[in-house]
């Protein structure tokens, strides 16, 4: 992570249906998550960000996950497992 380094604007759904997009957390601090429900390393640092996300989101922290699943079913079940 480099302080200062932008992002394209981009939007994404929820797993609700909205979308998230970043154009709407300008000056905040973002973490962006690329993962996938197959990636049992990026699964396993799920604890991890809960843990960053509470120590950080008082001082405005945002995580956004990213899937990079292609099938939405598998997607949706990861995210409530």
């Amino acid at each position: 992570m480099i302080e200062g380094n932008t992002i394209y604007d981009f939007e994404l759904p929820t797993d609700k249906g909205n979308l998230v997009a970043t154009k709407h957390l300008r000056g905040k601090l973002i973490f962006i998550d690329f993962w996938a429900s197959w990636c049992a390393p990026c699964r396993k640092q799920n604890p991890h960000l809960i843990e960053v996300y509470e120590k950080y989101k008082n001082k405005g922290l945002k995580i956004i996950g990213v899937s990079i699943d292609t099938n939405k079913d598998r997607w949706l079940k990861a995210i409530r497992d």
